[in-house]
């Protein structure tokens, strides 16, 4: 944790608020305590995001190791992975989208400035249809 604060030339207080935990806990986090379960989830994806590949394995080991011995954690790996997929399919929505010639939809969705929030929700409607289908 400490060594991606580092690279990132970020303060505890802005880690802390990125992760969605108090100041305390990611002090403790660093000093004694090793993150774990979502945190570690959390921390993968932050490194990912950020270019730090390396760094981001390291922590997603370190969460398929707790995994072994937390069936807590195994759930948090399969909702990483769902949303890892979920990622990948709005980014190939917004990919067709882009490919898609002017319209009225086309224009309306670059009217709207089609933003992440809004692919998700349509992303997440069809992927319910498809399960009502199944």
């Amino acid at each position: 944790m400490a060594t991606l604060r580092a690279r990132l030339n970020w303060t505890q207080a802005q880690l802390a608020h990125v992760l969605g935990m108090g100041l305390p806990s990611l002090g403790r986090m660093e000093a004694t305590e090793p993150p774990t379960g979502l945190t570690l989830a959390r921390l993968h994806r932050l490194a990912k995001a950020v270019g730090e590949h390396k760094l981001a394995q390291t922590f997603w080991d370190a969460l398929e190791k707790e995994a072994e011995t937390r069936p807590s954690t195994a759930l948090v790996i399969e909702e990483v992975r769902r949303w890892n997929e979920l990622a990948q399919t709005v980014l190939d929505l917004s990919v067709e989208i882009a490919k898609l010639p002017k319209s009225a939809l086309t224009n309306r969705i670059k009217d709207r400035e089609l933003n992440l929030q809004t692919a998700y929700a349509m992303v997440r409607r069809l992927r319910w249809k498809e399960m009502e289908k199944v």
